[in-house]
């Protein structure tokens, strides 16, 4: 399945559950969306190459 100007990206492999919530802690996002949000921000990078690192 390709889509023109789409991406799907994952936080965990298939099958396993992506648990990053600290003990006692409700935050906004999870740590994959916590650092994608960090290091999208930076002007004129591809965001293939930031999913990448």
């Amino acid at each position: 399945m390709h889509g023109a100007g789409a991406l799907i990206t994952f936080a965990c492999a298939p099958g396993i559950a992506a648990i990053d919530i600290p003990a006692g802690q409700v935050p906004r996002n999870g740590l994959f969306t916590k650092y994608l949000l960090r290091h999208i921000k930076t002007p004129n990078e591809d965001i293939r190459m930031i999913l990448s690192v």
